[in-house]
């Protein structure tokens, strides 16, 4: 064993990994019993148990071209002694049948992971099953940090993914600094925040809603003061920031950085 689960010359199985699951899970038990939010509770339930039958059963495989991912018979059978086969769907010498794939590397055109550090979904775009492309979206039902060295080793960057990014492509190196309670993950998570309310707003136009709702309630003509509000937004947020600050350091002895 190294950094991935299982270790062959030319065969990598990852290590099953349950996180998601039980996050999901925990999710159902907090909204259900806390929130008495019953209705968004049942669907977390149910996706956090098809996610703990998902990971007992199936196996990401990085092989010396290609990708598969098999179907096992459960937490003991690590999918080390499936022989792969070339073909989709495929079974293996001993008559047990790949679930996926497989998928050659050369036909990857994209790939990501949210986020390195804190893996829950990833996706890979390919063009071997259809000319165009087609994407997978799945769950990070496997160890985060070895399918992203995986990822990251065969897939590599292409052209298309070098356009699409704004910012380099976390190393692998850089995982552990990335997870949400180093200085550094915390760091990214208050930015990638700040980043997605910015998007949000411009999308939905908040602000102006606000506005205008607020002009109503006043019973005031428009236009109204969009600047002192833009102000008071602003300073709520720096003060959610800084009491989050103070709360990290106050638990986790480190300033973020």
């Amino acid at each position: 064993r190294g950094i991935f689960g299982t270790m062959g010359r030319d065969v990598r199985v990852l290590t099953p990994d349950f996180r998601v699951a039980f996050s999901m899970l925990g999710a159902a038990f907090y909204l259900h019993k806390v929130a008495r939010a019953s209705f968004a509770g049942a669907c977390f339930l149910f996706l956090g148990l098809f996610l703990v039958l998902q990971t007992s059963k199936l196996r990401f495989r990085f092989s010396k071209d290609s990708m598969d991912v098999l179907r096992v018979s459960g937490l003991t059978d690590s999918g080390e002694q499936h022989v792969p086969s070339d073909t989709e769907g495929g079974g293996d010498s001993d008559g047990n049948v790949r679930a996926i794939g497989p998928w050659k590397y050369a036909s990857v055109v994209s790939w990501d992971m949210f986020w390195p550090g804190f893996p829950v979904i990833a996706y890979f775009k390919e063009t071997q099953t259809r000319a165009a492309g087609r994407r997978h979206i799945f769950f990070v039902i496997a160890d985060g940090k070895q399918m992203y060295s995986a990822m990251h080793r065969h897939f590599g960057d292409s052209q298309e993914d070098k356009k699409a990014r704004k910012a380099p492509r976390p190393s692998v190196e850089e995982w552990d600094h990335l997870r949400p309670l180093s200085p550094m993950g915390f760091k990214r998570m208050v930015d990638m925040t700040w980043d997605v309310m910015l998007a949000t707003e411009q999308k939905l136009k908040l602000k102006e809603k606000v506005v205008r709702a607020r002009a109503r309630m006043m019973n005031q003509q428009m236009p109204f003061d969009a600047q002192s509000l833009s102000r008071d937004a602003k300073k709520a947020w720096a003060s959610l920031v800084e009491y989050v600050n103070q709360f990290y350091m106050k638990w986790v002895g480190r300033s973020k950085g």
